[in-house]
């Protein structure tokens, strides 16, 4: 037997869809009256208002389309490994909420946005802005840490979280490291912070540092890449004594200004390259850049090492 009933809107009898909505897409309070048909065609019992009306459209099927897609849909979520058998009545149930009377069927794409919300979850939906915010305050202690361990001659000034990352606890930061001794001569480099028990290049002691404390790798490329190793680091190339009179010379020419690549590495000549500290936040967009040449003056007692080109 199917149901039928009186629509309001239509202004006549018509049948009731499973939903309890008219086939025209008025809802089930403008539906009254309601009595059964046995099959299609004109009604076996008086309705309201009148016996006279014949009852509108074809009767409902039996909800044959949603099961259709509750089939398929449990289907595709064994494949995935993303549930079973039982996840069909609450599917359905999802089915009977998304597809709107109004909306006069099913809504396939409302239906897997829905769908895709719940399998993510509240803490996979944060924004960006908001995973930045996390990341870093969960990394504070440690960037500080790790900047130590690569430039013992440095301490942590300010990082930037560049991508917050999603997979393995990884993300990608930004760091400026000022000189302990001049806090005017900063250098600024990339690392890769993750929770992953054995990182790509955790083998490598030149590029990677794992700090017990907060239980994580920080994979630093740029250390050898860059040469800045070889200039700031544990056993760089000049003395600390030959990184003070740099640091000043540079800063005092050149205020705001960050190292982010040394060139033209030797014992007697050093290249430095960077950007100006107003432009960090463009350093991955546009930006303008600087090279600065310096060789050791051998004419000087004691030698020093003298600026002999800046270009921007």
């Amino acid at each position: 037997m199917t149901q039928a009933a009186y629509c309001a809107q239509c202004g006549t009898n018509v049948y009731v869809r499973p939903q309890g909505g008219c086939p025209n897409g008025h809802g089930p309070e403008s539906l009254s009256g309601h009595y059964e048909v046995p099959a299609p065609g004109a009604p076996a019992a008086p309705a309201v208002p009148s016996s006279t009306v014949p009852v509108v459209g074809s009767p409902p099927k039996s909800g044959s389309k949603p099961l259709v897609i509750v089939l398929i849909l449990i289907g595709i979520l064994l494949l995935c490994g993303l549930g079973s058998c039982c996840a069909a009545l609450p599917l359905y149930q999802r089915i009977t909420e998304v597809t709107g009377e109004e909306s006069g069927g099913l809504d396939l794409e409302r239906l897997f946005d829905s769908l895709e919300d719940e399998r993510l979850g509240d803490a996979d939906l944060e924004s960006e802005d908001a995973a930045r915010e996390r990341v870093a305050a969960e990394s504070a202690e440690d960037l500080a840490r790790m900047v130590e361990h690569f430039y013992p001659w440095f301490e942590l000034d300010h990082y930037y979280v560049v991508d917050p990352g999603t997979i393995g606890g990884q993300a990608t930061f930004h760091v400026i490291a000022r000189y302990a001794r001049n806090p005017e001569f900063q250098i600024t480099f990339f690392a890769r912070r993750t929770t992953q028990e054995d990182p790509e290049g955790a083998t490598d002691p030149l590029i990677s540092y794992y700090d017990g404390d907060a239980a994580v790798w920080w994979i630093h490329p740029e250390t050898r890449e860059r040469a800045l190793l070889s200039v700031f680091g544990p056993t760089p190339l000049m003395t600390e004594t030959t990184l003070d009179q740099i640091a000043a010379d540079f800063t005092g020419k050149h205020p705001g200004k960050l190292i982010t690549e040394v060139s033209e590495l030797t014992n007697v000549d050093l290249g430095f390259l960077g950007i100006d500290d107003s432009e960090l936040g463009e350093w991955m967009d546009d930006f303008s850049s600087f090279e600065s040449v310096w060789k050791l003056d051998m004419t000087t007692a004691p030698s020093r090492f003298r600026e002999t080109s800046y270009t921007e």
